[in-house]
C-alpha cells in the first residue's frame, strides 16, 4: 500500500504537468490559449505589437525554442528570421503548411493585380484558417498529451463555434454599410475580406513595407476623388501625414487598427476579442457606428 502511495506521488506530477506552446506571435498565441485552456502553458516569442520583419533573436529566445514542447509559427512567409533557427525542429507545427490552410498572394500596392511566387502571411485573418490552425494543434498537443487529448479536440471545436458566430454576425452588420471599398496603409486585411464583404481599392505601403514612387500616389489621391474614397486602415505608429497628403484636402477617416491583437487578454476568448476590436475598427472607418 506505501509502495503504491509512494509510486502515485511521483507519477501523478508526471502527468499534471502542462505541455508547453511557445508561438510566435500573438494571433497564434491566443489560438493556442484556446486550444490548451487551463490544461496547458502558452508562452509568446515576439512581443506583443512587434514586427516580424525586423525582429531580431535573443539568446533567451534561443532558449525558449529550444525548451519548448511545441513550436507554432505562421511559417517563412511571416517570421522570415526564425527559418534557419527552427531548421529541423521536431516539435514544430507550420501554419502556412498545414493542410487545409488557405493562402493569398500578395497584392500590387495599386490592388489591381496579384504578385507572383509571393505569400500573403497574416493567414490567421480568415476565420476558416484559424480553426485549421486551432484543429491542427489540438491534435499535435494530444499527440504529446493523449490523457487530455479530448480536452484539446474539445476546445477546438468550441473555438470553431464560436468564430462560426463571429463571422454570422459581423457579415450582417455590414450589410448595412453604405460603403464597403477601403485603401490600407500597409495591405494586411485580404483574408477578412470575404467575411466583412470589404473592397481593396491600394495600399500607400508596398508589400515589403517600402514607400512606392510619386506616381503610385498620385494614383491614389485620384482614386479618392474619383471614387469618393475616406477610409484607410493604418497600424500602431504608422505616418498619418503621409495619408493626409494622399487625401490632398479631402476628408477621411484614418483609423488605426490592429491586425496582430497586441491588446488582446492571453487567454481563452483573447482571439475572438481582437478579432473583433479590428472588425469594430474596420466597420468605423467604413462610417457605421
Amino acid at each position: 500500500m506505501r509502495l503504491l502511495a509512494a509510486l502515485l506521488l511521483v507519477l501523478l506530477p508526471l502527468s499534471a504537468t502542462a505541455v508547453e506552446v511557445l508561438a510566435s506571435v500573438r494571433p497564434l498565441a491566443l489560438i493556442a490559449a484556446a486550444v490548451t485552456g487551463s490544461a496547458g502553458s502558452v508562452r509568446q516569442l515576439l512581443p506583443p505589437g512587434a514586427s516580424a520583419h525586423h525582429y531580431q533573436l535573443r539568446p533567451a529566445d534561443r532558449i525558449a525554442l529550444a525548451r519548448a514542447d511545441l513550436v507554432l509559427w505562421v511559417g517563412p512567409a511571416h517570421e522570415q528570421f526564425l527559418a534557419r533557427v527552427l531548421a529541423g525542429q521536431p516539435r514544430l507545427l507550420t501554419a502556412q503548411r498545414l493542410p487545409g490552410i488557405s493562402l493569398k498572394l500578395k497584392r500590387r500596392p495599386d490592388g489591381d493585380s496579384a504578385l507572383p511566387g509571393t505569400v500573403d502571411a497574416h493567414v490567421w485573418l480568415d476565420t476558416d484558417n484559424a480553426v485549421v490552425i486551432a484543429r491542427a494543434l489540438a491534435e499535435a498537443l494530444a499527440a504529446r498529451d493523449p490523457s487530455r487529448a479530448a480536452l484539446y479536440r474539445r476546445n477546438a471545436n468550441a473555438f470553431a463555434n464560436r468564430l462560426g458566430t463571429f463571422e454570422t454576425r459581423e457579415a450582417q452588420r455590414f450589410q448595412r454599410l453604405r460603403s464597403r471599398s477601403y485603401l490600407a496603409y500597409h495591405d494586411a486585411y485580404q483574408y477578412l475580406e470575404p467575411t466583412l464583404g470589404l473592397n481593396f481599392r491600394g495600399s500607400l505601403l508596398s508589400g515589403d513595407e517600402d514607400r512606392p514612387g510619386a506616381r503610385h500616389f498620385l494614383l491614389m489621391s485620384q482614386r479618392i476623388r474619383k471614387e469618393g474614397l475616406y477610409c484607410l486602415l493604418g497600424e500602431p505608429g504608422f505616418d498619418q501625414a503621409l495619408a493626409r497628403h494622399v487625401f490632398n484636402g479631402l476628408p477621411g477617416n484614418l483609423v488605426t487598427v490592429d491586425e496582430l491583437f497586441a491588446q488582446a487578454p492571453l487567454e481563452a476568448g483573447g482571439f475572438e476579442a481582437g478579432l473583433g476590436r479590428l472588425s469594430a475598427a474596420v466597420y468605423r472607418c467604413l462610417g457605421g457606428q
